[in-house]
């Protein structure tokens, strides 16, 4: 019986050992243009609403701001194909904030450095990276667009 009881143990420690994946922490480039509002973080495991369309992400993490800086950390996260998509929530609504003409108010960023073609959002797959499960940190590049 005790034979039983230490592999079904052993059995549960090693199947759940496996559905644990590694972290990816992202973090911008450079400064932020200030300290107010949040830095918001969204991860992507496919193209259907990216980047907009928050709900669909596969994880979202905020974080605050000090001195400028902030890092959000996505945690589990399993080997495949992802992107990801910041926003520096300035006014801290939980969305971007646009000009009447559609141009972004507050900061962006997404993986692969990829940038908005025209007045569309850019492509899951112009932002997809492959991950291989292991912590990583990134670094991206928040824009701010001119005002007016």
């Amino acid at each position: 019986m005790n034979h039983l009881k230490s592999m079904i143990i052993m059995g549960l420690t090693i199947g759940s050992t496996a559905a644990y994946g590694g972290t990816i922490t992202v973090s911008p480039k450079q400064n932020l243009r200030n300290s107010t509002g949040f830095f918001r973080c969204s991860l992507w495991l496919q193209g259907d609403g990216f980047p907009v369309d928050y709900e669909k992400s596969t994880q979202r993490v905020s974080a605050p701001i000090s001195g400028a800086r902030a890092s959000c950390t996505f945690e589990n996260v399993q080997p495949g194909k992802y992107a990801i998509s910041v926003l520096h929530d300035e006014n801290d609504n939980k969305r971007m904030d646009a000009t009447e003409r559609g141009a972004p108010k507050e900061g962006f960023g997404f993986s692969n450095n990829a940038f908005p073609q025209g007045r569309q959002t850019p492509s899951f797959e112009s932002a997809a990276f492959e991950y291989d499960g292991s912590n990583s940190t990134i670094a991206l590049e928040i824009r701010y667009l001119p005002a007016g």
